[in-house]
């Protein structure tokens, strides 16, 4: 039963298509901004939480169409379809593997969002590295997410 590997391949390809990607990218940023929200509060962190962005007295971070996560959750979704069509997977495997791949690429940009509240409203807004640190963080993360499906 390789077919059901193929639906994850091609829902993370359909990702990229415009209209979905639209429909998807504003509910994903809303997701990671009120979770990382979430998050900062349990350690009594100040943070004050708009639709998409999160800020404190010195600084605001806004989570932009870039930043939402959607091209994370769509590598995801094609790279557990591909694991899952390679290792031939049972159905019940490929959709409980795609799921969780799904499920991680979310969770995983929720930790990137509070990873930049730090660099951007905290005390490290003023350092130079803070846009360095920013773009890496995204390749870091995905490579996370990459080595955890692969194992």
């Amino acid at each position: 039963m390789k077919s059901c590997g193929w639906i994850f391949v091609i829902l993370g390809s359909l990702l990229f298509v415009g209209s979905v990607r639209d429909a998807v990218e504003l509910p994903l940023r809303q997701f990671a901004t009120s979770a990382a929200w979430l998050i900062l509060n349990i350690f009594n962190i100040e943070a004050e939480r708009g639709s998409t962005t999160l800020s404190n007295a010195f600084n605001i971070i806004s989570i932009e169409p870039e930043c939402s996560g959607i091209r994370k959750l769509a590598c995801s979704a094609a790279f557990a379809g591909g694991i899952a069509v390679y290792s031939s997977f049972s159905m019940r495997a490929a959709l409980m593997f795609g799921i969780f791949s799904l499920i991680l690429a979310i969770a995983s940009n929720v930790v990137r969002v509070v990873f930049l509240y730090f660099i951007t409203c905290g005390p490290w807004r003023e350092s130079a590295w803070r846009h360095s640190a920013h773009a890496a963080s995204g390749v870091v993360i995905f490579i996370v997410v990459i080595a955890i499906l692969s194992t």
